[in-house]
């Protein structure tokens, strides 16, 4: 079954629409993604550049041989396995440090938010009169 399995039709201005169109294309999210991010509280960050992915390839890559080393020291016995496991440790911080600060998302600051949405409003907000009296009635 769908982890997502109820849907909810919403209609958008244009305007709002080419703002959720444009997110949706910087971060590389799909457009109802977005939107869950956004109804969490989150905000999506861009997509990141493409030497993102070259330098998370070549972590990863140099995380792939520390482990093959720790795993060599442990079974010769020829390197300080506590000060190995230390580095690899520090390694998987710093590469998730990385993931963390490009690629998750982050959390709304709520008040320029609403801040931002006053001033929409006020800026769309057109006022109608409305008349009890019917024409033809002085």
């Amino acid at each position: 079954m769908r982890k997502h399995n109820k849907t909810f039709h919403i209609r958008f201005t244009d305007k709002e629409y080419e703002k959720l169109c444009a997110m949706s294309e910087r971060t590389g999210l799909p457009k109802s993604t977005c939107i869950r991010f956004l109804i969490a509280g989150l905000v999506p960050k861009d997509r990141p550049s493409a030497d993102y992915y070259a330098m998370t390839k070549q972590l990863y890559r140099i995380g792939n041989l520390l482990n093959q080393i720790a795993a060599r020291a442990h079974a010769t016995g020829h390197i300080d396995s506590k000060r190995l496991k230390e580095a690899l440790a520090l390694f998987r911080k710093g590469l998730l440090e990385l993931q963390d600060t490009a690629v998750m998302p982050e959390p709304m600051d709520t008040k320029e938010i609403i801040r931002q949405a006053t001033a929409v409003e006020e800026q769309d907000f057109t006022v109608w009169e409305v008349s009890n009296s019917k024409e033809g009635n002085p």
